[in-house]
């Protein structure tokens, strides 16, 4: 089985291309905090469908909107 796994170089390189694309500071150290939250929050899991919806419905449940 493939098991697909957010590393801290991928979310460099997507810092990186952020910036390459001229968003805003504020956003991209948005995006970034909230994909480390993703990645602590599964621990040593693999990414799958399952567990993106689980962190979707955990943060519905916190009161967040699906906008955020």
């Amino acid at each position: 089985m493939n098991e697909k796994k957010i590393t801290v170089d991928a979310v460099d390189a997507f810092t990186n291309y952020l910036k390459r694309a001229e968003r805003s500071q504020n956003t991209i150290e948005k995006y970034r905090r909230d994909v480390l939250a993703f990645i602590r929050w599964l621990g040593n899991r693999p990414v799958d469908r399952e567990m993106s919806i689980e962190w979707k419905q955990q943060l519905l449940g916190r009161g967040y909107t699906t906008a955020t």
